[in-house]
């Protein structure tokens, strides 16, 4: 059972009588609990179990642009150059401001780099290209953030080297400081990203602070390197065969290819259509397709064209011990730097406000930092609907706030542009508040302007996930603290008026589940691994690189680029991601409180806010935004079962339908 999806009573009066009733008992039963763990362990030694079973039994979250890449044994055809620039021309919604291409002789060094100006499609017609002369070709479309002028256009080149990049380098002025990069002639941040990799080659992966898929063509050496930002902020995937290699930002790019034949990979359409799992490894709908890996880079060559190889760049810090004053005024510093940073932009920015804490932190520095000019936000509201949080986003911002926009998801929802938007994010979506994100995202449009700021990543990095606490709690029985495992199982009771014991059923069940698996008592499958850990750092970490980030990731990502935005994320800041990681689990968790040195943080924001004790997430309406459609969704639901066979969750089978209708066909 997920604790977030919990069913909790919500009889307030009966559920204090249970509270006090299980304080008295509490502090008299620790025997009893422990002999319930011993139990348990004996249950563990029955032999058989499948893991379905286990589950049932214990338990009863620059320059944006797009990019594509191709690398080959032979050289190019014509026919394979004019896919190519059709592959790059299918992203357009991702750079509408123009685009180019290089193509690349990797023998004899040669080079031919073209652009199109004022939003123009590429185009191969009246170009006198013999694109047999070359193997390597580098497709870009620009969305302009930094330099607006033609000097920041992609691929951009510096002296015979070549970078094809899509997302942005926050810190590139303090690079061109650092490094003293001189003699620049743009104002963007590619050049500063390409002029460094020159200067120290690899190692300047580690000093970018950013988001980014990016390719560099490295003239000397005769090779092309690709990388992934840390986290996959700006996802990249590729397909391989013995001849060539795809790089691309979207997946439907590979449909310009007509010789390319996808198969689809049931087994990641059945954990999406069983559990609504997403992104969780380098898998993809087709088993042809891949994902880059973040964190890595991958060095390719025509000559040696075998399986990629990721050489890793990064990972995360272990935790240290640091004092709570230290640690405060360290976040608060790397939280205002992250701020001042990403709203860097020769475009006008705005922010993204949901009513929680997270993004209210990030509207607060960035008020701060704006001082008496009003910042830009925008909010997906549902007034009188389940999961409206219209009363703490009117607490954060003055409701008479001429600059303040508000967006009707609910409203707006419609089959057909649930289509399109399906189409964007080139798989289907778990729940509808994908599409929430992406009507935002139109507003921003709407509203001129390019920019956007969320509070994305604050809770797979501070523990804000419900399930968060109940990994925190599970390690402190495992490690034998048994008095603070029951305070913190007193406190969250008190904040969130639930059982005690109900609490104490899910992290027994946890207990009784990691136990099972540490034993090697049966093996964990995709979701029930996420509750094998042994502690709140494993969880993170989880969700960081697998369950909750590249999925929401992903999304932001595809929601903005749909209408030429660009979202930014100051918590995803290695540097903060890096704190987080470092961080006691005391100061994340306290007092039944999440995040809670985020709150300690946060004076500047409204109680209502700073200390609310319900965790709605960015929830919608889902069930009656698709009850008005439901014919509709019955028969994309049955168009999908035709080709699985098997009955699934409604709601994501109709997702399913909607997608193979839209990539299959």
């Amino acid at each position: 059972i997920n604790p977030n999806k919990k069913n909790f009573s919500k009889n307030e009066e009966k559920i204090e009588k249970e509270n006090k009733f299980y304080t008295y008992l509490l502090y008299f039963t620790i025997p009893i609990q422990l002999l319930f763990l011993i139990l348990f362990f004996d249950a563990i030694q029955e032999p058989n179990l499948t893991n379905s079973e286990i589950f049932g039994r214990v338990f009863g979250m620059g320059i944006m642009c797009g990019v594509l890449g191709y690398v080959s044994r032979n050289s190019i055809s014509q026919t394979k150059f004019l896919e190519l620039i059709a592959a790059t021309n299918k992203v357009n919604h991702r750079g509408p401001d123009g685009g180019g291409f290089s193509l690349i002789n990797s023998k004899n060094g040669d080079t031919l780099t073209k652009f199109f100006y004022n939003g123009n499609d590429l185009s191969a017609s009246g170009i006198d290209v013999d694109a047999r002369n070359f193997d390597i070709f580098l497709g870009h479309r620009r969305l302009s953030i930094f330099d607006l002028s033609e000097n920041g256009f992609q691929p951009m080149t510096s002296g015979n080297d070549i970078i094809c990049f899509n997302g942005e380098v926050y810190n590139y002025l303090e690079l061109k400081k650092q490094f003293n990069l001189e003699e620049l002639e743009s104002d963007a941040d590619t050049e500063v990203a390409l002029k460094l990799y020159q200067k120290i080659q690899k190692n300047s992966l580690s000093h970018f602070n950013g988001m980014w898929s990016m390719m560099i063509w490295d003239h000397n050496k005769k090779e092309l390197v690709v990388s992934n930002d840390r986290f996959g902020v700006k996802p990249l995937y590729y397909l391989q065969n013995s001849d060539e290699l795809y790089l691309f930002s979207e997946v439907k790019q590979i449909n310009a290819f007509s010789k390319i034949r996808l198969s689809l990979d049931y087994s990641t359409i059945n954990q999406y259509l069983s559990k609504g799992l997403l992104d969780i490894d380098v898998n993809t709908f087709y088993n042809e397709v891949k994902r880059f890996e973040p964190g890595h880079y991958s060095v390719i060559s025509p000559l040696n064209l075998g399986d990629l190889e990721f050489v890793s760049y990064y990972s995360l810090p272990e935790q240290e011990k640091i004092e709570l004053e230290d640690a405060k005024e360290e976040l608060i510093t790397l939280i205002e730097d992250s701020v001042k940073i990403r709203t860097r932009a020769d475009v006008d920015w705005g922010v993204a406000v949901s009513g929680g804490l997270d993004s209210s932190i990030i509207y607060s520095k960035v008020a701060k930092l704006v001082g008496n000019q009003e910042a830009t936000t925008f909010s997906a509201i549902f007034p009188g609907m389940e999961g409206d949080e219209s009363e703490h986003i009117y607490n954060l911002i003055d409701k008479n706030n001429s600059s303040t926009k508000f967006i009707f998801p609910d409203k707006e929802f419609g089959t057909s542009d649930l289509e399109n938007h399906i189409y964007h994010q080139d798989f289907p979506i778990a729940t509808t508040s994908f599409y929430a994100e992406w009507c935002v995202s139109r507003k921003v449009r709407d509203s001129g302007v390019k920019v956007i700021l969320n509070g994305q990543g604050a809770d797979e990095v501070f523990g804000g996930y419900h399930l968060h606490f109940y990994n925190y709690v599970k390690s402190l029985v495992v490690r034998g603290h048994i008095y603070e495992f029951l305070d913190q199982v007193n406190s969250f009771a008190e904040l969130k008026k639930v059982s005690r014991l109900s609490i104490m059923r899910i992290v027994f069940g946890d207990v009784k589940l990691w136990l099972k698996f540490k034993f090697q008592i049966g093996k964990p499958n995709a979701e029930l691994s996420r509750y094998f850990v042994k502690d709140l750092y494993q969880a993170l970490k989880n969700d960081i690189y697998k369950y909750q980030l590249p999925t929401n990731l992903r999304s932001d990502d595809r929601d903005g680029m749909a209408f030429g935005i660009e979202s930014r994320h100051p918590f995803m800041d290695y540097r903060i991601v890096d704190f987080g990681m470092r961080l006691p689990d005391k100061y994340k968790i306290k007092n039944g409180w999440q995040k809670w040195i985020l709150r300690e943080i946060s004076g500047q924001i409204p109680d209502l806010i700073r200390y609310r004790k319900d965790k709605k997430g960015y929830t919608t309406p889902q069930k009656e935004m698709l009850e008005i459609h439901r014919n509709y969704i019955n028969e994309k639901r049955n168009s999908a079962f035709s080709l699985i066979q098997k009955n699934y969750d409604t709601d994501r089978m109709a997702f399913l339908g909607i997608w193979l209708e839209k990539f299959q066909n």
